[in-house]
């Protein structure tokens, strides 16, 4: 859908990957969306890892139906 809306869509099948996709500012990266449960790191700990490193607005998705998971993230 972000494609058809002519977005550039960048993807990462694994944390560390994305971590290295953020860190690389010739992407021009503008926002992330992302999954909260991943198979290589918890999300809410990636998010805290993309908040140390950038500004980046993060959209985190879940199917998750916790309350500590939604308020954390």
């Amino acid at each position: 859908m972000l494609r058809a809306l002519t977005y550039e869509v960048l993807t990462a099948h694994r944390a560390i990957e994305a971590l290295e996709m953020i860190r690389d500012k010739d992407l021009g990266i503008d926002m992330v969306l992302m999954e909260l449960h991943m198979p290589d790191m918890y999300g809410l700990d990636l998010l805290d890892e993309i908040k140390r490193i950038s500004d980046l607005p993060v959209l985190v998705m879940s199917f998750d139906r916790t309350t500590k998971a939604k308020a954390r993230s």
